[in-house]
């Protein structure tokens, strides 16, 4: 088998090859660059599937142009509720789920950082942007400076070692 993905080292070839570890398969990895790309190959067969962040997707599978048959994330998605985890599918450590984060240059003083958070924090729990978010598939879970901190020193050496595992690194 093989798949498409956005790119080499992209978080969709990560969670592949998490996958490959976590089930003991084989499945070969097609790099093209971009989204719009992997998605062509596997709609027009030169892949078997497509590995693909749902951003930007979610009106295609509800609209029976594409077929979800798995997702990364630790819990089903109120958007697509027919579409198991990986653990529900029988993979139960393979959950990868993407984040996006603001981040500021090392050493900014706290009190910006705080400031930053607050006003971020804000803007995501508005009821129309949490809703337009939703609608590409994003969905918001505000975590602060600190708890992503936290986060981050527990999944990097974790992530680390997949990567070094699947000669990802170089």
């Amino acid at each position: 088998m093989t798949y498409a993905s956005p790119g080499v080292g992209t978080s969709s070839q990560v969670a592949v090859e998490l996958l490959k570890q976590q089930a003991k398969i084989d499945i070969r990895h097609i790099p093209f660059t971009g989204s719009d790309m992997a998605l062509s190959a596997a709609l027009s067969g030169a892949t078997d599937i497509a590995a693909l962040s749902t951003t930007g997707l979610i009106h295609k599978f509800q609209a029976g142009e594409l077929k979800a048959l798995v997702q990364t994330g630790k819990d089903r998605w109120d958007e697509l509720p027919d579409v198991p985890t990986m653990a529900e599918a029988g993979v139960p450590e393979a959950i990868l789920m993407t984040s996006v984060v603001f981040l500021a240059p090392a050493g900014t003083p706290y009190m910006i950082i705080a400031k930053l958070a607050r006003q971020v924090q804000t803007i995501l729990a508005r009821p129309e942007i949490v809703s337009e978010l939703r609608a590409t598939g994003f969905i918001v879970d505000y975590k602060g400076p600190d708890e992503l901190r936290a986060r981050l020193a527990r999944e990097i050496p974790i992530w680390k070692k997949l990567v070094e595992r699947a000669g990802l690194a170089n």
